[in-house]
């Protein structure tokens, strides 16, 4: 014989289906809200609840609602407002197919796919595949679309390889606004990312079946592929490079100056032998810019040669240090010379002897009486006053000179015995009575 099952098993007899309801809206306003503050919520609206806290515990829990449940908000996609080619860039990295490694016979190494986007006209302006994803190799790509198509509004990168100080300088000066999207957030490069989904179906699944060996091989096929093909598909009653000559007339394009942009650029100071080190390397250059400072562009994969500018203005392009190369040695030349002193046969002007006609002879005894004067007024602490510094001066030039330590020690001694408010007369008795500056005697 069978337990009879309740017809209301598994739901809970204390709460009603309005305060269940009250309950779930309550705990979707704030999912952070506990059993007890859910139970606290019913009383103050009115509809108190017996029930214990594990029963609200459950009734959350049957509803997909207990322990560390969030509201989850699903992500809204909007379409960005890009409305016209050559308006916004999209560049990336994406890992792409496995070819043989060039420098280890046997192994193969993953390439990386270097894109950049045009988000406005749907077409790819440059595409490359690289052995490492850095950030020069995405400068080379963006020189060569810029070259091809011109320069556009803004570049929009993510914050990887391509959201470097290099990147935002050359965007910079040529008038571009650069853009980092947010990490771990591909919503907004939405166009990028489904290119490189096209790329990995379209053009990459075919070479699984026709296989290339070398790198140079792959980005001549890609490169046909992008060009031949997928930027001249339709769209509507144009090809995407259609939409692009439409507005070619508002592009601004790359001028040749502008080329060693997309060089790396860090700043240097000449040292006293006219080298500059870049990564170890050292580059002669002129000697004019010793102890200056300048801006060194140069290609980290290839230091055959740097280039040298100087307040903006490119000034030369320095090679390797080579101690055999003619300038150097020129230069050391002439740094090892002697000067020569040129010898000037016309006369201008005695400025020594002009100078020792307007000096007096018995100027020596003035600035020996006012050093005898400050003397006096270091010792006394004060300052002495025009009638006192004639007596001082007077009695400095019938009596003097004297021995200024030896007046110091004495006046010190009289000022402790009879203080500093004395007649500068009596003062001056105490240093007649001393000897000379020379050692003798007023007399002598």
């Amino acid at each position: 014989m069978m337990v009879a099952r309740r017809k209301d098993a598994g739901h809970t007899r204390v709460l009603s289906p309005e305060q269940i309801n009250l309950l779930l809206a309550a705990k979707r306003e704030n999912h952070k809200r506990s059993a007890h503050t859910l139970l606290s919520i019913l009383q103050i609206k009115g509809m108190p609840a017996n029930a214990h806290i594990r029963t609200v515990q459950r009734v959350l829990k049957q509803q997909s609602m207990g322990g560390k449940w969030k509201l989850k908000r699903p992500p809204v996609l909007l379409p960005m407002d890009i409305q016209d080619p050559m308006e916004v860039w999209m560049g990336d990295y994406s890992p792409g197919v496995y070819l043989p490694h060039p420098h280890k016979p046997g192994k193969m190494a993953q390439t990386q796919l270097c894109l950049w986007f045009d988000a406005g006209g749907s077409f790819a302006v440059s595409g490359q595949y690289y052995w490492e994803a850095n950030q020069f190799n995405g400068m080379c790509t963006l020189k060569e679309g810029m070259l091809r198509f011109g320069i556009p509004t803004k570049v929009y990168v993510d914050n990887g390889e391509l959201a470097g100080e290099q990147v935002k300088r050359v965007c910079a000066y040529l008038g571009v606004i650069f853009c980092v999207g947010r990490p771990y957030h591909k919503e907004g490069r939405a166009h990028a990312e489904r290119m490189f989904q096209t790329i990995q179906g379209a053009f990459e699944s075919e070479l699984r079946a026709y296989p290339v060996k070398t790198i140079e091989d792959l980005n001549h096929r890609f490169n046909a592929w992008l060009n031949l093909f997928w930027n001249k598909r339709l769209i509507g009653n144009k090809t995407a490079i259609g939409r692009f000559n439409d507005a070619k007339g508002q592009v601004k394009k790359l001028k040749s100056h502008d080329l060693s942009l997309f060089l790396f650029e860090d700043k240097r100071v000449v040292r006293k032998n006219c080298l500059v080190y870049v990564q170890n390397i050292k580059f002669w250059v002129d000697p004019p810019l010793i102890g200056k400072e300048v801006m060194v562009r140069y290609n980290p994969n290839d230091l055959q040669f740097i280039e040298i500018f100087r307040n903006g203005k490119k000034y030369q392009t320095a090679y390797p240090f080579d101690p055999n190369n003619f300038a150097y040695k020129l230069c050391r030349q002439i740094s090892l010379k002697e000067p020569k002193e040129e010898k000037c046969e016309e006369k201008v002007c005695d400025f020594l002897g002009v100078l020792a006609e307007k000096y007096p002879k018995e100027a020596h005894l003035e600035s020996g009486g006012d050093m005898f004067i400050e003397t006096i007024e270091h010792v006394l602490k004060k300052p002495l006053d025009g009638l006192q510094k004639g007596i001082a001066i007077k009695f400095f030039n019938d009596s003097g000179p004297f021995d200024l330590d030896k007046i110091q020690l004495n006046l010190q001694a009289i000022c402790k015995r009879k203080g500093t408010d004395l007649h500068i007369h009596y003062y001056l008795e105490a240093i007649d009575k001393l000897p000379r500056g020379n050692g003798g005697n007023k007399n002598d």
